[in-house]
Order: C-alpha cells, then structure tokens, then sequence
C-alpha cells in the first residue's frame, strides 16, 4: 500500500516538487516507525536492511525538500547536493555489498546442505535396506519400523511449518483454518 501510494504521489504530484518530497518524507517517517516498532520481515538481518533503506529515504526526502528551497544560497546547495550523492552512492554500495555477500553466504550454504542431504538419504537407505532384509530374514512385521518413519516425517513437517508459521504470527494472521496448524 505504502508503495503504491508513493507511486500515485510521484506521478501525480511531478508540477510540485515540494509536495512530493513532503509526502515522501511522511511515508518514509511513518514505514520507520512501523519498521522499528513491528518488525514484519522474518529475520533481523531483513529487518536492518529496510530500516536502513527507508533511513536513508528518509534523509534524501530531507535533503531534496531543503535543496527545493529558493531563499537558501548556491553554495549550500552545492553542498547539500553533494550530500545527497553521498547519501545515494552509499546507500546503493551498502545494498550491493549486501546482496552480494548474500549470494556467497547462500551459494556455500546450498553446497553444504546438499551434500549433507546426501550423506544422510545413504544413511537412511542403509537402514531401510537393513530393516528390510531383518524383516525378511526373521518373518517381522513392519509396523514398528511404520510408525517410527511417520514420526520421523512429522517432525520434518513441523520443522517446515515452523518459519512460516513464525512469520503467520509475528503478523496476527488467523491459524485456525490452515491444515498445516491442524497437525501441528
């Protein structure tokens, strides 16, 4: 909603530069506040991004409303443009140092889990392999071996539904309707 309502007011308001930055200034004042005092995204690291990125909204709505402003003199505004393209270029430095030690930090933690994975699928074939072949050798039945393997697919379930659900919560949505809840 925040965004659209940005959108109406660039577009809309683009004769008069200081009512788009004031509004911009309020948008960016209300999503800090949301931000700090709700923290809707999942994680923290998410949570300081934002922040971050609309605190740096915040100040280029401060600047660009200050530089629109006829009475002050050239040199400050030279200087307050400067301050702006500092502003910007450290914003878009941060977030792309960001994404890209994201990338790595994912890349490496994908290649560690996938190979865990397959340590622990040959594992668990072993044992199923065993199971069998005991079941075989001494006429068992596989009831017991069952139940154990629709333990072990519950708790991989709940560990699932458990971020979704985190986040489900964080954000006061209803619970009681989804099926996931029902057997968690």
């Amino acid at each position: 909603m925040r965004r659209l309502g940005t959108v109406l007011v660039l577009v809309f308001l683009e004769p008069w530069p200081f009512f788009q930055s004031t509004f911009m200034m309020v948008f960016s004042t209300l999503n800090l506040v949301n931000l700090i005092a709700n923290r809707p995204l999942l994680s923290k690291m998410e949570n300081r991004t934002e922040l971050f990125n609309e605190f740096c909204i915040a100040i280029f709505s401060h600047l660009m409303t200050t530089l629109i402003n006829v009475a002050i003199p050239d040199s400050l505004k030279e200087k307050l443009g400067l301050a702006l393209i500092i502003v910007c270029s450290f914003n878009m430095a941060s977030n792309l140092v960001l994404i890209v030690f994201n990338s790595i930090v994912g890349t490496f933690t994908d290649f560690r889990d996938s190979n865990a994975k397959k340590k622990v699928f040959k594992v668990i074939k072993k044992r199923d392999k065993m199971r069998h072949q005991l079941v075989e050798k001494h006429n068992l039945k596989l009831e017991h071996f069952q139940e154990q393997q629709n333990y072990v697919d519950k708790i991989e379930d709940v560990k699932a539904w458990h971020l979704e659900r985190r986040w489900l919560v964080k954000n006061k949505c209803d619970l009681t309707e989804l099926k996931e809840e029902e057997s968690f």
